[in-house]
C-alpha cells in the first residue's frame, strides 16, 4: 500500500520535505517540522533512494544488505525526529531522480510546499544529482524552501 494515498489526503494542508543523511536535509526536517505544527498541516516524509545509500564498491559482499541497513537507519533517524512532535506524519522512500520523486509527490499530495536541504558542496553531488532545489524549480509549480546545512553566523 502506498502510504502517500489514501484517507489522509482528504483532510486539511499538506506539507513534503526530502529527507536524507546529510546534515542539511536533517535541518529541513526540523524546519518541516516546526512549519507543519504553526500551520497544522500534514507532514509528508520522502526519501528518495539513490547511488549514496549504497557502499561505494559495488563488488562487496552485501552491497545490498548495506544499502538495505543505510535505508533504514535514515528512517529510524527521521522517526527520532518525528516521535518528539505531534504533527500527523507518513514516511515514505522512493526509488527515482530525486527532483522527479519530490516533484511527483507534491503534485499527487497537493502540498502547499515542498522543503529541501540546500545542494551539497562538490563536484561528485553535482554530477550525481545536479541541484535538488534547481531541479524542483524547473520541474513543478510549488513553492520551494531550501534550509542550509547550518545557521549561518549573523550579518553585521
Amino acid at each position: 500500500m502506498d502510504p502517500f494515498s489514501g484517507p489522509h489526503l482528504a483532510c486539511g494542508h499538506r506539507v513534503l520535505v526530502g529527507f536524507d543523511r546529510h546534515p542539511a536535509s536533517h535541518r529541513a526536517l526540523q524546519v518541516a517540522i516546526d512549519l507543519a505544527a504553526t500551520i497544522h498541516a500534514q507532514l509528508f516524509v520522502l526519501h528518495v533512494i539513490d547511488l549514496q545509500d549504497y557502499p561505494v564498491d559495488p563488488d562487496s559482499a552485501d552491497w545490498e544488505g548495506s544499502a538495505e541497513q543505510t535505508i533504514a537507519q535514515e528512517r529510524r533517524e527521521a522517526e527520532a525526529m518525528l516521535s518528539e512532535s505531534t504533527l500527523d506524519w507518513v514516511y515514505d522512500t522512493a526509488r527515482d531522480e530525486p527532483a522527479h520523486a519530490l516533484a511527483k509527490a507534491a503534485h499527487d499530495l497537493d502540498v502547499l510546499f515542498i522543503i529541501v536541504g540546500a545542494s551539497r558542496r562538490g563536484l561528485g553531488a553535482r554530477l550525481l544529482h545536479g541541484s535538488v532545489p534547481e531541479a524542483l524549480l524547473r520541474k513543478q509549480r510549488k513553492p520551494v524552501l531550501v534550509v542550509p546545512a547550518a545557521s549561518p553566523s549573523p550579518v553585521d
